[in-house]
């Protein structure tokens, strides 16, 4: 049950609205929801996947993602756990869009086995996403190419060798 669906809409009132619609027509988990900046709204469900594309017919937004199988540490770091052992290097990738965002990440996680250190959904980036990851040097590019050739990317950077005590200040 590692579906997961991620709407974004334009308008606080309309996402809660869609949110309590959804809901209330199929089974799902109700993993995250909020503001993201002004006016701005968004929810990842999680749930049998019928379910969730039941529920996004009756969806009214152009940012829509329907996610299979995704992996186990990323539904943890979109909860908010935290990793906080950093290895050799950091990836800091900045996507346009919460479900590119989390599909991206989960990618990356699946491919490479990169580890996740912290992911934003959108609240305080202007809708952006953005995550940070870790492992050796040759993950975290191997990470960064994928993710650059597959996705919109505001931003993206390395950082090797970073200095101690830097998961706190991500």
């Amino acid at each position: 049950m590692n579906n997961v669906c991620v709407v974004e809409f334009t308008s606080i009132a309309k996402g809660i609205k869609s949110l309590d619609v959804f809901s209330k027509n199929v089974i799902v988990d109700i993993y995250r929801a909020g503001v993201t900046c002004p006016g701005k709204y968004y929810y990842v469900l999680v749930g049998e996947i019928g379910s969730l594309e039941d529920g996004l017919k009756k969806v009214d937004s152009d940012k829509k993602e329907l996610i299979s199988g995704v992996n186990v540490d990323v539904l943890k770091a979109i909860k908010g756990h935290r990793n906080k052992k950093v290895e050799d290097a950091l990836g800091i990738v900045e996507i346009y869009g919460i479900g590119e965002g989390i599909r991206s990440l989960d990618k990356i996680v699946k491919e490479v086995g990169i580890k996740v250190l912290k992911i934003v959904l959108g609240y305080g980036t202007a809708g952006k996403c953005y995550y940070v990851v870790t492992g050796s040097v040759d993950e975290v590019k191997e990470s960064v190419t994928i993710v650059e050739k597959n996705y919109k990317v505001k931003n993206i950077d390395i950082i090797n060798n970073p200095i101690k005590g830097i998961e706190q200040y991500i």
